[in-house]
Protein backbone atom coordinates (compact mmCIF):
# COMPACT_ATOMS: atom_id res chain seq x y z
CA UNK A 1 0.00 0.00 0.00
CA UNK A 2 1.38 3.89 -1.22
CA UNK A 3 1.94 5.96 1.45
CA UNK A 4 0.80 8.94 -0.14
CA UNK A 5 -0.36 9.87 -3.61
CA UNK A 6 1.51 9.86 -6.84
CA UNK A 7 -0.78 11.87 -8.42
CA UNK A 8 -1.17 14.88 -6.49
CA UNK A 9 2.87 14.70 -5.89
CA UNK A 10 3.24 15.18 -9.62
CA UNK A 11 0.79 17.33 -10.20
CA UNK A 12 2.45 19.66 -7.65
CA UNK A 13 1.06 21.80 -4.67
CA UNK A 14 -0.99 25.07 -4.97
CA UNK A 15 0.87 26.28 -1.39
CA UNK A 16 3.35 25.61 1.50
CA UNK A 17 3.79 26.03 5.41
CA UNK A 18 6.64 26.08 6.81
CA UNK A 19 7.21 24.79 10.70
CA UNK A 20 8.76 27.33 12.06
CA UNK A 21 12.10 25.62 13.53
CA UNK A 22 12.35 22.08 12.26
CA UNK A 23 12.54 20.54 8.85
CA UNK A 24 9.10 19.92 8.60
CA UNK A 25 6.55 21.31 5.87
CA UNK A 26 2.67 21.06 5.23
CA UNK A 27 1.84 20.62 1.50
CA UNK A 28 -1.74 22.08 0.45
CA UNK A 29 -2.91 20.28 -2.54
CA UNK A 30 -6.31 20.97 -2.99
CA UNK A 31 -9.11 23.85 -1.51
CA UNK A 32 -12.76 23.15 -1.76
CA UNK A 33 -14.10 26.43 -1.24
CA UNK A 34 -17.52 24.97 -1.45
CA UNK A 35 -17.33 22.18 0.97
CA UNK A 36 -14.93 23.61 3.48
CA UNK A 37 -12.20 21.22 3.04
CA UNK A 38 -8.36 21.19 2.47
CA UNK A 39 -6.44 18.08 0.79
CA UNK A 40 -2.58 18.35 2.11
CA UNK A 41 0.20 16.18 3.38
CA UNK A 42 3.06 16.60 5.83
CA UNK A 43 6.61 16.46 4.23
CA UNK A 44 9.65 15.66 6.05
CA UNK A 45 12.88 16.90 5.07
CA UNK A 46 11.68 16.93 1.87
CA UNK A 47 9.80 13.68 1.48
CA UNK A 48 5.87 12.78 2.37
CA UNK A 49 5.30 12.26 5.85
CA UNK A 50 2.11 11.45 5.75
CA UNK A 51 -0.96 10.60 3.92
CA UNK A 52 -2.69 12.87 2.04
CA UNK A 53 -5.34 13.55 4.61
CA UNK A 54 -8.63 16.18 4.09
CA UNK A 55 -9.69 18.57 6.62
CA UNK A 56 -12.43 20.74 7.69
CA UNK A 57 -11.92 24.65 6.93
CA UNK A 58 -13.31 26.45 10.26
CA UNK A 59 -13.23 30.18 11.04
CA UNK A 60 -12.44 31.81 14.61
CA UNK A 61 -14.79 34.12 16.02
CA UNK A 62 -12.91 37.17 13.84
CA UNK A 63 -13.60 35.11 10.67
CA UNK A 64 -10.12 34.01 9.89
CA UNK A 65 -10.10 30.70 8.13
CA UNK A 66 -7.62 27.69 9.61
CA UNK A 67 -7.83 23.76 9.66
CA UNK A 68 -6.09 21.68 12.87
CA UNK A 69 -3.65 19.33 11.73
CA UNK A 70 -1.47 16.84 14.08
CA UNK A 71 -2.55 19.03 17.15
CA UNK A 72 -2.03 22.42 15.46
CA UNK A 73 -4.12 25.18 14.30
CA UNK A 74 -2.78 26.42 10.68
CA UNK A 75 -4.52 29.50 9.35
CA UNK A 76 -5.09 29.66 5.53
CA UNK A 77 -3.30 33.13 4.92
CA UNK A 78 -0.30 31.42 6.50
CA UNK A 79 0.25 29.29 3.77
CA UNK A 80 2.36 30.49 0.76
CA UNK A 81 1.01 30.18 -2.38
CA UNK A 82 3.17 28.20 -5.27
CA UNK A 83 2.92 29.68 -8.37
CA UNK A 84 3.60 27.39 -11.48
CA UNK A 85 6.50 28.73 -13.89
Amino acid sequence: MKKYSEDFLKYGEIGTYNVENTFSRLKVFAVDRHAYKIQFMWFFEGRPDSRMTTATIRHTGAGRPYFVTRGRRVHLDEITREFSK
